[in-house]
């Protein structure tokens, strides 16, 4: 019988207030089945009161929630968010002053939480790109070693010598891994601000090297000069990699910290009496409203193996200073000839000539930010159709090679647009590059909705088993992660055919941080206004009414709730977070080759 049962209030949703109705409708009771106040679990373990009873008894509507404790509130804060929150500001960001509201630092705090597919996706893009400049460079060099090798004459020289053989104790592979890490990390850095070097550093190295000794009959001074040139190129990368803040230590220990209070907070919840608000049922939604912000373990771990520059201007300054120095060396051609040994040919050079500025006869780019030089150049076939041009066979063979110069006085908006912001790579997303970049986008992508996925198998799993409030929360916030990356890929794709404009690259970062900031702000406000409480209410624990509610202190359900947060949950969070270290790890090992140019550590041998 339920006739002494009243449906009096118990103070808004409360698992105290209604488990005492609970028991006074089971004492009351004798068939359960019957009762219009229980209903039976979908897998029969258990009966709890209906969505309407509680309602009733709450004295609540199903549009009204109830605020959990603030010492509950408090704690869960620090248990489970603010280790994220150290995680997100361990995040590397370029300190460019540009507007008050659009600084580069606030930028990329924005930028990692609104739109993290495009970020992940820019700094694999970042790496690739070093990486590829490193290779570059490694071949470069490989193929003057073997044009030494197979040509005695040019042993002459001696800086030719100590990149073919072993000299006074350091390898020729040494010497070739010092010299690729410091050229790749002077081309990357030309790259940030638009201007292309390769062919310049490329045709550098041909002349130190190839060019045979002495150049102007005066050997000491002709190996002094190329001794000075490689002297200027150390020192310029020496300087950048000085000027660049890489965070590998503090990563490793930030990581390890956030692991580290993870697992004391999964440890202090399998401990917990449920008391002080403090219910097992929420500890397991909350920790699953943080696993979609898993995501910043590799973000974090990428952007510390980059690092950052820690000024505004002073990259230009070393990079025009380099040119400057590499300009005043007076480059002369010798009568010997100089061919390109693979092929069997040789060639003899037509005059002897000094490298300088392009005369009035000569073409001559006009281009703010280049200037064009001459080098002395030979007849016969061309080391590489890529840095050799034959202009004439009948005098002086002459090649127009680009010096590459950096405008000082240009925006920095420059250099934002152009690569300086690593984990902002607008161009990923132009049709031109995608082709290039999809792996990129597809990995950041897999990680952001795997994150977002192992974060919904928690809610699902908490009894009463089922889509819940909290997936429907986890769906929207990505929903507005995938929105946000196809606005990037609209605003990449306008852009792209407004490229002639200098003003719209302003635009398009200013649209790009209002649309993160809104998509940023709106995912952490989810998070405050479900930590604070606005899943606490009837609905979202009997699952809109299809169940009933399912309450911590109901044995059968204390019992499921005890051994998932005991095994299951553990291990699905940390099996996320060491696949994401894995990936971590072979990524550090496919780029170990920008990662070595970034540090620019002295000696060891190229793979």
């Amino acid at each position: 019988m339920d006739g002494n049962i009243t449906l009096r209030h118990v103070g808004g949703f409360s698992f105290e207030g209604i488990f005492t109705f609970l028991g006074e409708a089971l004492a009351n009771t004798t068939d359960p089945l019957s009762s219009p106040y229980l209903q039976l679990a979908r897998d029969g373990s258990y009966f709890s009161i209906t969505r309407d009873v509680c309602l009733a008894i709450t004295n609540m509507t199903a549009d009204i929630y109830t605020a959990y404790e603030p010492q509950g509130i408090w704690n869960r804060l620090v248990t489970w968010k603010f280790p994220l929150v150290t995680l997100l500001f361990n995040f590397s960001r370029p300190p460019f002053p540009l507007r008050v509201w659009t600084n580069t630092s606030l930028f990329m705090l924005i930028h990692l939480l609104g739109s993290p597919i495009t970020n992940i996706a820019s700094l694999l893009h970042t790496l690739s790109t070093c990486q590829s400049s490193a290779t570059s460079m490694q071949n470069k060099l490989r193929k003057i070693q073997r044009q030494i090798r197979s040509a005695p004459e040019r042993l002459v020289n001696p800086l030719a010598r100590e990149l073919a053989y072993s000299h006074s104790g350091q390898t020729s592979d040494r010497k070739i891994a010092s010299l690729w890490k410091q050229l790749s990390l002077i081309q990357v850095s030309y790259e940030e601000w638009g201007v292309k070097s390769s062919k310049f550093l490329g045709l550098t190295l041909d002349r130190l090297y190839l060019d045979p000794v002495p150049l102007d009959g005066q050997g000491p001074e002709a190996l002094s000069q190329r001794k000075e040139v490689l002297a200027q190129i150390k020192k310029a990368a020496d300087m950048l990699a000085a000027d660049r803040a890489t965070y590998v230590l503090p990563i490793f220990i930030a990581q390890f910290v956030f692991i580290t209070s993870i697992s004391a907070a999964f440890w202090r919840v399998i401990g917990v009496f449920p008391q002080d608000g403090e219910w097992t049922n929420v500890e397991a939604y909350s920790i699953a409203m943080s696993a979609p912000f898993l995501y910043m373990v590799p973000a974090v771990f990428l952007s510390a193996i980059i690092g950052v520059s820690q000024t505004e201007r002073s990259v230009v300054r070393v990079l025009n200073d380099l040119g400057e120095k590499l300009m005043r060396v007076r480059w002369e051609a010798s009568v010997a000839a100089r061919g390109d040994v693979e092929d069997g040919a040789r060639g003899t050079a037509r005059d002897s000539r000094v490298a300088s500025p392009a005369s009035s006869e000569t073409a001559k780019d006009e281009s703010p930010g280049s200037e064009q030089w001459l080098l002395p150049s030979y007849v016969g076939p061309p080391s590489s159709p890529e840095t050799m041009t034959i202009t004439s066979t009948e005098t002086v063979e002459k090649e127009q090679v680009e010096v590459p110069v950096v405008v000082e006085e240009q925006p920095i908006f420059q250099r934002v647009c152009h690569g300086g912001i690593y984990g902002w790579r607008p161009e990923i997303l132009t049709a031109r590059m995608i082709r290039k970049t999809w792996h990129h986008v597809a990995l950041a992508a897999a990680l952001v909705v795997v994150s977002v996925v192992v974060a919904s198998w928690i809610s699902w799993r908490v009894p009463p088993e089922g889509f819940d409030c909290r997936n429907a929360g986890q769906a929207a916030l990505l929903a507005m992660w995938l929105l946000s990356f196809v606005l990037d890929g609209v605003f990449a794709y306008y852009m792209e055919r407004w490229d002639h404009l200098e003003s719209g690259k302003g635009y398009w970062y200013e649209a790009v941080f209002i649309k993160d900031f809104i998509v940023g702000w709106a995912a952490v406000v989810m998070i405050l206004v479900v930590q604070v409480g606005i899943f606490n209410r009837c609905d979202c624990f009997s699952l809109w009414g299809k169940v009933p509610v399912a309450l911590p202190q109901i044995p059968e359900v204390a019992a499921v709730l005890m051994h998932r947060i005991s095994f299951e949950w553990p291990a699905v969070t940390f099996g996320w977070i060491a696949i994401e270290l894995a990936i971590c790890a072979l990524i550090w090992w496919g780029y170990r080759d920008a990662f070595n140019v970034y540090n620019q550590e002295d000696g060891g041998h190229e793979r």
